[in-house]
């Protein structure tokens, strides 16, 4: 079995520029992601959320909509919300992932779907391939922004498969780029203002076969290097399926310390992956129980907690010391999530 697994892990193409989870599959910060309103917060690993006044939403792990796919994403305006300034869902490109594109045309598709309530005037999104020439960003921080692929696509309740190729070749002065879904809703979100994505694949076509191309399917990656590869963007010591959480009870994955005098403890986390090289790091904790997000909790104590007192965080690694303990012999806990997202 191990053998045909990894003949079958050697045989992909990686085609699909957004191989991490364009497919929607990973999930590292939960399984339901809530979103307050007038925040741009990453939800499926990669895919971040754009949402303005008044529009608490909800971005939510759901069926495949193909029989091969495990799962898909639900983007979903919460019910009785009334904000209806453009909203989008994105998948922004880091630099190697643009250099692919450079001198061929850019093909997408994606399967997409809509709740009942869909409001969005005519059942309206607009979906873009955007570039620019500065350094690996969100669309709101392109410098000289052009639109390579500008469609909009009436959605229905029924799963469809949209297929768009550039009008042009993606110049080689581009840099920066993002898969772009934006949309407009109207009036008060229904119990289903949603839509449902899937499948999402971006193509580099060269320009000799571009007028004659003909798409091969979705390509469906093993979970494990989708999963490895998200984890250069971000990283967490709970366990794959533990959504992150402020005095969670988790004490099975977190990093633990002994303290061996009244003095500071700390420790050094080794990463699973390195963390993309063109990005600043950052580091945020979690305490156990009723800790706040910055307490160690002592675990062989009752109500011991020691506050982090500095960090210093790395592509490979994080080191993290606590401010002075009040005796020795003391275990201390503490999740960890660390990000280099784009």
């Amino acid at each position: 079995f191990n053998e045909v697994a990894d003949q079958l892990a050697a045989s992909t193409t990686f085609k699909n520029i957004a191989w991490m989870n364009g497919g929607l599959e990973v999930w590292q910060r939960g399984t339901s992601v809530a979103v307050t309103a007038a925040t741009t917060p990453y939800t499926a690993d990669r895919w971040y959320i754009l949402t303005n006044a008044n529009q608490v939403s909800t971005v939510a792990r759901q069926t495949g909509l193909t029989d091969q796919s495990q799962f898909c994403a639900r983007v979903q305006r919460d019910s009785a919300q009334t904000g209806i300034g453009i909203m989008q869902f994105a998948f922004p490109l880091d630099t190697d992932e643009v250099y692919r594109l450079r001198g061929k045309f850019a093909y997408l598709s994606f399967r997409i779907r809509a709740g009942a309530n869909w409001s969005p005037a005519s059942g309206n999104i607009s979906i873009s391939l955007i570039y620019g020439t500065g350094a690996a960003a969100k669309n709101s921080a392109f410098v000289g922004t052009t639109s390579a692929i500008a469609q909009t696509v009436v959605l229905t309740t029924t799963t469809q498969l949209v297929q768009v190729i550039s009008s042009a070749i993606i110049p080689v002065t581009a840099l920066q780029a993002e898969i772009n879904f934006a949309w407009t809703p109207v009036g008060t979100a229904g119990t289903n203002d949603y839509f449902e994505i899937d499948d999402v694949e971006l193509v580099a076509v060269p320009v000799t076969v571009a007028a004659d191309y003909i798409p091969d399917g979705f390509e469906y990656l093993p979970f494990g290097q989708m999963l490895e590869g998200c984890k250069s963007h971000y990283q967490k010591t709970y366990r794959y399926g533990t959504a992150p959480t402020l005095g969670s009870l988790d004490f099975v994955t977190p990093l633990l310390t002994l303290s061996q005098a009244a003095e500071q403890v700390g420790l050094f986390w080794v990463y699973d992956n390195e963390l993309r090289s063109n990005a600043s790091p950052d580091a945020t904790f979690h305490g156990i129980g009723t800790a706040t997000s910055s307490n160690w909790l002592g675990l062989n104590v009752s109500a011991s907690y020691a506050a982090v007192s500095s960090v210093s965080v790395g592509h490979k690694g994080l080191l993290v010391r606590s401010a002075s303990v009040s005796a020795a012999g003391v275990w201390f806990a503490i999740h960890a999530l660390v990000s280099a997202g784009i």
